[in-house]
């Protein structure tokens, strides 16, 4: 994670923040965001630690990287609400006159779910992927404003009092497996459960540096 991108609520003097892979659709779009782009990073960054790849990761290529990230979200997630396109500054960069992705129209994605990759993918449990799902797809809600908070993500069951028997299927789920992670994060402006950040400190297949803090609705676009 690196911390440079981040700013204030109040004084947002880049539209481009926050780590490529972890960038919230509003951010992608030049719409207007706040501190639910922190919630989508977070979601973002809990799949990196479970399954030891990136959930979107555009490739480099002569194609916009920006429409190439929406069409992987798009295609895991269903299409763009109208109402935030209409709000984004990049939407005449990014789609055509009819209101397809360039490069990438809607034909060609072919739809999956979170679901589905962690089952297929990553031989993930079936109750898990369920279970892990439900925790992700509020928090990935590609409406801002009805986006999960972090507050209301804490405290969902995947994290209740199941959270032990949940984390160490997923640890078991990805044993076997070369995974190398290595991440130094400040979630400032998410409240983790200390049972969840003893457990992920303790994981054998992440090396994580995690210093857990209250929530803010001051600092985002830290991940």
């Amino acid at each position: 994670a690196d911390l440079g991108s981040a700013c204030w609520v109040d004084n947002q003097f880049s539209q481009m923040i926050g780590t490529r892979q972890y960038r919230g659709p509003e951010v992608l779009l030049g719409a207007t965001y706040g501190p639910p782009v922190d919630v989508w990073a977070a979601a973002c960054l809990a799949w990196e630690l479970a399954v030891g790849s990136f959930l979107f990761q555009p490739r480099h290529s002569t194609k916009s990287r920006d429409a190439e990230h929406l069409a992987g979200i798009t295609r895991l997630l269903g299409p763009l609400p109208t109402a935030l396109v209409k709000r984004g500054k990049q939407c005449q960069q990014l789609f055509t006159n009819s209101g397809e992705l360039l490069h990438f129209p809607t034909s060609a994605l072919q739809p999956r779910t979170l679901q589905h990759e962690l089952r297929v993918k990553f031989s993930w449990d079936v109750t898990l992927a369920e279970s892990f799902s439900a925790w992700l797809l509020p928090m990935l809600s590609l409406l801002p404003e009805a986006r999960a908070t972090a507050l209301h993500s804490s405290q969902h069951s995947f994290l209740g009092g199941d959270e032990g028997q949940a984390l160490d299927a997923a640890r078991a789920a990805v044993a076997g497996r070369e995974v190398a992670v290595s991440l130094a994060v400040t979630l400032t402006s998410i409240s983790y459960p200390r049972a969840l950040a003893s457990r992920l400190l303790s994981s054998p297949w992440a090396d994580l540096d995690l210093t857990c803090g209250q929530e803010s609705a001051k600092v985002h676009g830290l991940l």
